[in-house]
């Protein structure tokens, strides 16, 4: 039976550069520590997304952070999985759901290798976000070197933002309503087709340990100081005696919470997203327009102004519901 605990890492560093708690980089620390490989997704060309394999901590860098895409997985790191298990190696993989159920099929079950997933909401295609990344340097008139939609400068929680590390050496950073790749996203309309019925959600998985954000952090871990909240706190689902084997030796703060609690605030753990009315419109645009063309189209651009009418009546309906309770 699956275990859930909220998670954190004790290192302020490793809290810093990652999404959530940094369980993913205490898991993987662990892994190379014991001469193992490390598997994950990581900007392996310009800004595609792909999967690479690390051997060494100085390397791990490149997979922290999250990816909203579904990355490509080569050949070659199939061999490089499969050599490091022949040889008795351990292997630390890290993927989406879909992903890692296909390592799953093709390596099966072994003590060596410990599969991690993400609490997915969805993936765009690689084709989507780079359009979108095109469009970004158009807009701004010189080329990105990174995108970080989940930077942390600011804390962990709801309100995020998306930060562009320039290769001019600038860096910029916006809330992630204000980005179009992000409402792309958020809406559901660039995920692909296979995401609304998603085969690999739940709470009993073939993986090792499930990874993700706690939700609800304030409420699940009351004694949680508001720092060490802002500093991020890991969802850890964790399935097999082999996910135990490896979380328990981790050196990071926990705390068990039930399935029900946790499942409330985060439904994607077991629930695929609803296709948006749009939905099929906006696939087959983006396959003959460019990401202007469908920002515009599908008005993923929010103005300041829209964002500041949202904001007062939220808070007109917040203060109305106190006024109605007090009657």
């Amino acid at each position: 039976m699956t275990q859930i605990f909220a998670a954190w890492s004790k290192d302020p560093q490793v809290l810093r550069k990652s999404t959530s708690g940094g369980i993913f980089a205490e898991l993987a620390t662990r892994t190379l520590r014991r001469g193992g490989v490390v598997a994950g997704a990581a900007y392996v060309s310009g800004l595609r997304v792909g999967h690479r394999v690390v051997l060494s901590e100085s390397e791990l860098e490149a997979l922290k952070g999250v990816k909203y895409l579904y990355g490509e997985i080569h050949r070659d790191v199939y061999s490089v999985l499969r050599d490091a298990l022949d040889g008795g190696r351990e292997v630390l993989f890290s993927g989406l759901p879909c992903q890692c159920a296909a390592i799953r099929k093709l390596f099966g079950f072994s003590p060596k290798l410990i599969l991690v997933d993400l609490v997915c909401f969805g993936a765009p295609s690689q084709k989507l976000w780079l359009k979108y990344v095109s469009w970004l340097e158009r807009e701004n008139g010189k080329r990105v070197r990174n995108i970080d939609p989940r930077d942390k400068q600011h804390g962990w929680g709801r309100k995020t933002y998306y930060r562009y590390d320039w290769m001019d050496g600038t860096t910029t950073r916006k809330l992630s309503l204000f980005d179009p790749y992000a409402q792309a996203f958020y809406s559901g309309l660039g995920f692909r087709t296979c995401c609304f019925n998603c085969k690999f959600r739940g709470l009993e998985r073939e993986t090792d340990i499930t990874l993700g954000d706690l939700w609800g952090a304030e409420e699940l871990c009351p004694e949680l100081s508001r720092a060490k909240v802002s500093a991020g706190v890991s969802c850890v689902l964790v399935h097999t005696q082999n996910g135990h084997a490896a979380f328990n030796e981790l050196d990071i703060g926990r705390k068990e919470l039930s399935a029900k609690d946790v499942i409330a605030k985060n439904l994607p753990i077991v629930e695929s997203p609803s296709k948006p009315v749009q939905w099929e419109n906006f696939a087959a645009d983006s396959g003959k327009m460019d990401f202007g063309e469908l920002v515009e189209k599908y008005r993923l651009r929010i103005g300041m102004m829209a964002y500041v009418r949202s904001r007062l009546r939220m808070i007109f309906s917040k203060v109305r519901q106190r006024m109605l309770g007090d009657i």
